[in-house]
């Protein structure tokens, strides 16, 4: 199954070679992973990637919850909660919906952790943190809570709290580590009270709980260098845009507008990708690998985005090429230049080209 969902083909005929492109389903932009524009630096993915839940995700979160608890076994008095029951997939439904959710996934896409919690007026209380059993020992729940409380913090909540297991390392000892402190008593807020009480009335050692609380500075916010996202972050990234301005202008037609021309080995030589919407596309990257070049690839490719954009009603193709790229190109077709930035990169220019469409009768599609 591609990751992009249901993919409709089509296919154009060049002689020795064929063009095809696909359609996604969704309705997210993703930015293509090329680094500046026709440089073709691939991205360095990193081994575990830690994204915000998706409902897809929930039906896979109780049993990394269930291997995680296997650790149980070797506590005496605590070995049966390694067979307690699970949270439902339809809680985990509910918390991913709720938006303070968060998955690691390995090189494979799999769940190797998660933290699942629930936004209340004081704090973010979470309710889960599991991580696979053949994933622990690695950092990889440190890196989960840092992210949520790194969310918390720039939601400017003042505190994260949980309930957890006292003396057992993985969990008071590990929080306390991270800088959350067990709250006596005469410190507990009814919530937290309640759910100490709920938590016995369903079977845990009263006497073995203990609610935690991380106190949050003002208005804080830490600014993490990270010069290695992801493809899987910058889509998460780029959701969270998609979802703004679709949100603002009440447009929420995204769809990709990729073309890729093969050669008879089934070797990709060229690609044109980029996305419609709201009436409006832009070409991201336009590619023709050295040996096909001065061949018309880029034009054939050109033709097939612009006749396929006319066909979704798109009134304005939009591109920006350096001059050492191909602006010509782009303007024997139609193309304008709206604006041209000298100075990018030093001792070039970056132009700014736009074409209008006309519809069968000769006016603006």
């Amino acid at each position: 199954m591609s990751p992009y969902g249901a993919l409709e083909w089509h296919n154009l005929a060049v002689p020795a070679l064929a063009i095809a492109f696909f359609v996604r389903d969704d309705q997210a932009i993703r930015r293509r992973r090329s680094g500046p524009r026709g440089s073709g630096k691939p991205a360095r993915r990193a081994a575990i990637i830690i994204r915000s839940a998706r409902a897809a995700d929930a039906p896979f979160l109780p049993e990394v919850e269930r291997s995680a608890g296997e650790a149980f076994r070797a506590i005496d008095d605590l070995s049966w909660i390694a067979d307690a029951p699970d949270l439902s997939v339809e809680r985990y439904a509910a918390l991913i919906a709720g938006g303070a959710a968060w998955v690691a996934t390995d090189e494979a896409g799999d769940i190797a952790g998660f933290l699942c919690g629930e936004l209340f007026g004081d704090a973010l209380h979470i309710w889960e943190m599991s991580v696979r059993r053949d994933s622990q020992r690695a950092g990889l729940g440190r890196r989960l809570l840092a992210t949520a409380t790194s969310w918390a913090a720039a939601t400017r909540l003042p505190a994260v709290t949980l309930t957890t297991f006292r003396e057992v390392a993985w969990n008071e000892p590990f929080y306390r580590r991270a800088g959350f402190r067990t709250l006596p008593d005469h410190e507990l807020t009814q919530r937290l009270a309640e759910t100490l009480r709920a938590e016995v009335a369903n079977g845990l050692p009263g006497e073995r709980r203990c609610a935690m609380r991380l106190d949050l500075p003002a208005h804080a916010v830490s600014v993490e260098p990270r010069h290695d996202l992801s493809p899987d972050e910058i889509d998460a990234i780029e959701d969270h845009l998609y979802r703004h301005n679709s949100g603002a202008t009440g447009l929420d037609d995204a769809q990709g507008l990729d073309f890729v021309m093969r050669d008879q080995a089934g070797q990709m030589i060229a690609a044109a990708a980029g996305y419609s919407w709201a009436r409006t596309a832009e070409l991201k990257q336009m590619w023709v690998a050295e040996a096909h070049r001065g061949r018309g690839h880029a034009r054939a490719l050109l033709t097939a985005f612009i006749d396929e954009a006319r066909r979704r009603g798109v009134r304005r193709i939009w591109v920006q090429s350096h001059d050492f790229q191909a602006p010509a190109m782009y303007e024997k077709v139609g193309f304008e230049r709206m604006a041209e930035f000298l100075g990018w990169p030093d001792g070039h220019s970056n132009v700014i080209l736009c074409k209008t469409l006309s519809d069968t009768a000769g006016q603006p599609a």
